[in-house]
């Protein structure tokens, strides 16, 4: 929870300036270069280095993620991602705000591996290491 209340504000202009610039290590904005390095990472956000050095294509144990879908969509097939309706109610709102907040992903209708992952994540099933999967998200 203190991660989401770190989240404070938006500049579009910067934000654009910084993705532009950003080549994994350093973003040059304005005159001002900033340095994006993994150990700045929790203490920005309030985090623990705790978990896993997980991002996209890193094991997943399927089968824990069917707590989250209806039951008549369990076991889906995971290659491509599944449709967003295949969820319980309550775990939608808090999958959208997942990829319109953290992971930054605009197809809303479609949910994919790492977006379950974080699910996972948050129930504590399994830990992720948070200051790395933001960082490899830029």
């Amino acid at each position: 929870m203190q991660f989401i209340k770190t989240l404070n504000g938006f500049h579009p202009q910067i934000a654009m300036a910084f993705t532009q610039t950003f080549n994994g290590y350093q973003a040059q904005v304005g005159g001002l270069t900033l340095y994006v390095l993994e150990g700045f990472i929790p203490e920005a956000f309030k985090l623990d280095i705790l978990g896993e050095r997980w991002f996209k294509k890193g094991e997943v144990n399927v089968t824990l993620l069917n707590q989250f879908l209806l039951p008549e969509f369990q076991n889906p097939g995971w290659s491509k991602g599944i449709p967003i309706k295949f969820l319980q109610k309550e775990w939608k709102m808090i999958l959208i705000l997942i990829k319109k907040y953290i992971t930054c992903e605009g197809r809303y209708s479609h949910v994919s591996m790492f977006h379950m992952k974080f699910l996972l994540h948050i129930t504590e099933d399994t830990r992720m290491n948070l200051p790395f999967f933001i960082l490899k998200s830029l």
